[in-house]
């Protein structure tokens, strides 16, 4: 790996690069007439996908692969998460 100050770089662009994204998703969840609640808690399992896919694999969410949703639902979030 490279040097912290890299991987610190890496991290913010990462967040800024999801966070329209983020923001596009709770958009969504609004039109689709869903309430408070609902939409709350979607974003904050978003958040927490974002957080995996930063931290575990320094990736962003647009590059999430069907293997980051499976292994994240799978394994991280029910040992992380569910405790």
């Amino acid at each position: 790996m490279g040097k912290p100050n890299d991987y610190d770089s890496s991290v913010k662009a990462i967040e800024a690069e999801n966070k329209p994204v983020i923001e596009a998703f709770e958009a969504w969840l609004k039109e689709s007439g869903l309430n408070e609640k609902t939409i709350k808690w979607r974003i904050t399992e978003l958040h927490l996908f974002a957080f995996y896919l930063i931290n575990y694999e320094t990736r962003k969410l647009t590059d999430a692969t069907s293997y980051d949703v499976s292994y994240f639902l799978l394994n991280w979030f029910p040992r992380k998460a569910l405790r």
